[in-house]
């Protein structure tokens, strides 16, 4: 059995695969209960671009042990490679439960979860990638986005806290990068959730303070927990003045004017927003003819 195995081996080195694969079989007659040789022969097949049938090997293998080890991470890497996302997750668990995994792996394990809908999961994974002796860019990315990608899908079902946790692990993760950070606030103020925003407001780096981004994050914050009308508008207006202003600070601006008939002020602040953002015409103007109607 070793023999056979040996000789495969090194058919597979040098991409002699189906001659790898007969060897392999003929390892598997003289010792039928080794998942071993199940895992070579899916190996072979794998790399003759035989999915299926190399999915079929590594169950096989499984079927003598439902946790080998090699035989489940080449399902895994069968049906990812297949973007068969919801098989390959269910792999995924089986292996996170019982074993170590690889940065690589993590990374594709991260992008089966997203794809395959278990958001519920990803706070489970975070120990996990934290305590990575070597944490790539690439999966710091991967991760980052399927935390964030999984808060926005709790805001969806209104699991308002669930979101939070999400993000705050993902901003734990990525770092206080303005682009995630913007994300996350203009999520949480979707869900009507000010306070929980205010507290991504103030991660970010002090060189940021005063600029573009957080300017646009803290007055959209304002809107939603200060009460004085003055001071809004007047933060409004100087966040124009500075050419801050983004869509959604025009639009709810505009809004908030209008709902103080404001009229002649929105009026000006809806011709800045035109100026700007042409596709805006018909919202802010359609609002300001209601309220002089």
């Amino acid at each position: 059995f070793e023999e056979k195995i040996k000789t495969g081996k090194a058919l597979l080195k040098n991409n002699e695969f189906a001659l790898a694969a007969l060897e392999f079989k003929e390892a598997i007659k003289l010792k039928e209960k080794s998942p071993l040789g199940h895992y070579y022969v899916g190996q072979a097949l794998h790399f003759q671009k035989s999915i299926p049938e190399a999915t079929g090997e590594y169950r096989k293998g499984l079927q003598i042990n439902p946790l080998h080890y090699k035989c489940l991470l080449g399902e895994f890497d069968s049906h990812f490679e297949q973007n068969e996302y919801k098989a390959a997750y269910d792999v995924a668990k089986r292996i996170a439960s019982h074993f170590p995994i690889s940065p690589k792996r993590m990374g594709n394990i991260f992008i089966s979860l997203v794809f395959s809908h278990h958001f519920e999961d990803i706070t489970s994974y975070y120990q996990m990638y934290r305590e990575l002796d070597f944490r790539p860019t690439e999966l710091t990315k991967i991760f980052g986005a399927a935390l964030l990608t999984a808060g926005k899908f709790n805001i969806k079902r209104g699991e308002v806290s669930k979101a939070n946790e999400c993000f705050a692990m993902g901003v734990s993760v990525v770092g206080p990068e303005d682009n995630y950070l913007e994300t996350v606030i203009r999520e949480l103020l979707k869900a009507k959730a000010p306070e929980m925003a205010k507290s991504y407001l103030s991660l970010f780096r002090a060189a940021e303070v005063g600029r573009k981004t957080y300017s646009q994050m803290s007055f959209l914050i304002d809107l939603q927990t200060i009460g004085d009308r003055d001071q809004i508008i007047e933060r409004g207006r100087k966040l124009v003045a500075k050419g801050f202003a983004d869509r959604d600070a025009y639009r709810l601006l505009v809004h908030y004017l209008t709902d103080l008939k404001r009229v002649v002020l929105a009026e000006d602040i809806a011709e800045k927003a035109v100026r700007d953002f042409p596709d805006l015409r018909e919202e802010v103007y359609t609002l300001i003819v209601n309220k002089k109607n």
